[in-house]
């Protein structure tokens, strides 16, 4: 579609159409630091991976998010030979990826640090990822999805770290239709 078919010629043969395209545009942190070499978000991380078997990652990982994708980085970072470090910024029961998946990769070696929001990711003089500090949370009112919305203390954190993945949703790139 797009190339051999315009989506403008399936309107005019068919009553419905269905785009089953997925979502794989990423969405992205507006934190400082994201443009440091060491920055990389779930979906090229683990699309490089699968495709070339090798991919740059330090020693020490830290991905922010709490779903599949971010328990998927994890895992594989941990078996690239990383350490991993997984910030959420809502309980554990809050994560959306499957509960057997987070359990496994802790049973794996992942540590979880829950209640902890990006703040900024720290550089090095030459721009490589030296750590991510992290905002804890506490628990606030519920939100439209049924869980408390994440509120920000005044506790900083800092992981050392020489990888950030950003794993933070995925959403559909409409791109095409344009």
């Amino acid at each position: 579609v797009g190339k051999d078919i315009s989506l403008n010629q399936l309107g005019a043969e068919f009553d419905g159409v269905f785009l089953s395209i997925g979502t794989w545009h990423e969405s992205w942190v507006y934190i400082p630091g994201t443009e440091l070499s060491g920055v990389t978000t779930a979906l090229h991380f683990l699309e490089g991976i699968a495709k070339t078997d090798q991919c740059e990652v330090g020693q020490h990982v830290v991905v922010i998010g709490g779903g599949n994708a971010a328990i998927d980085s994890a895992r594989t970072a941990l078996r690239l030979g990383a350490t991993a470090t997984i910030v959420y910024r809502r309980d554990r029961a809050d994560m959306p990826a499957i509960a057997e998946e987070i359990a496994a990769a802790e049973a794996e070696g992942a540590t979880i640090v829950l209640y902890a929001a990006p703040h900024r990711i720290v550089g090095s003089e030459d721009g490589r990822v030296q750590a991510l500090e992290a905002v804890r949370t506490r628990p606030g009112e519920f939100d439209a999805s049924g869980r408390r919305r994440p509120v920000m203390t005044d506790e900083i954190m800092r992981i050392r770290c020489d990888t950030v993945i950003l794993a933070v949703g995925e959403t559909v790139d409409l791109e095409f239709v344009k």
